[in-house]
């Protein structure tokens, strides 16, 4: 209930917690003005100033089960002559794929919970995330030249920090609000109050809005 749609989003279904496009939208406001006021060089990257939510909230339960998908290929993939001909219905396939999941847990993060605890889950997850680009991470040269190296991108994350948003280091297109510090709060929790009235601190925020 609390993931709402980002108004500067690129589609009506670009979603996010509702503190941190709060903030996001704040924050891209801030930097069209800037670029009303030719405070950034407009020969730069409109990515850095034009600001547009390209991706943000997805559903953890769904790269799980891609994950889980690639599990039951390897097993499917290694199975003995043997085995094919043992499993003749759903009972005899447990006994093996069991088996295959008792070996593999040690290495390999089976449940949902431990799962999400690796690096394998997704900062989008969260809701607390935000791409204004689509990019590849793994392209350096291509990362520097249109981020890194562009002539507004020092403005751009001093400007982020002021609203409460960290720049990825090594997806600079990636935004994640900076929860508990005083910008985020100034800006994307302004308003908001706990259900007692109280303010939103760090040890109720996950039960409110999570």
């Amino acid at each position: 209930k609390n993931l709402i749609p980002i108004p500067s989003g690129t589609t009506p279904n670009v979603l996010a917690l509702n503190v941190v496009v709060k903030a996001f939208e704040e924050f891209v406001l801030h930097m069209k003005k800037a670029a009303w006021m030719g405070v950034v060089n407009k020969t730069g990257n409109s990515d850095l100033f034009d600001i547009k939510a390209h991706r943000a909230f997805e559903p953890p339960s769904v790269k799980y089960s891609y994950f889980t998908q690639r599990v039951l290929d390897s097993f499917v993939t290694h199975l003995s002559r043997k085995q094919k001909e043992g499993i003749q219905d759903f009972q005899s396939f447990l006994k093996y794929y069991r088996r295959h999941l008792l070996d593999v847990a040690s290495i390999t993060p089976i449940t949902v919970t431990n799962y999400q605890l690796t690096r394998n889950a997704s900062l989008f997850s969260t809701g607390l995330s935000i791409a204004i680009a689509q990019e590849d991470a793994s392209k350096d040269a291509d990362k520097y030249e249109s981020f890194v190296n562009d002539p507004n991108f020092e403005f751009f994350r001093r400007c982020a920090r002021k609203f409460g948003f960290v720049v990825d280091k090594n997806a600079p297109w990636i935004l994640t609000a900076d929860l508990f510090t005083t910008a985020f709060t100034s800006t994307g929790m302004a308003g908001y109050t706990a259900p007692n009235g109280g303010p939103i601190t760090k040890d109720n925020f996950f039960q409110i809005f999570y």
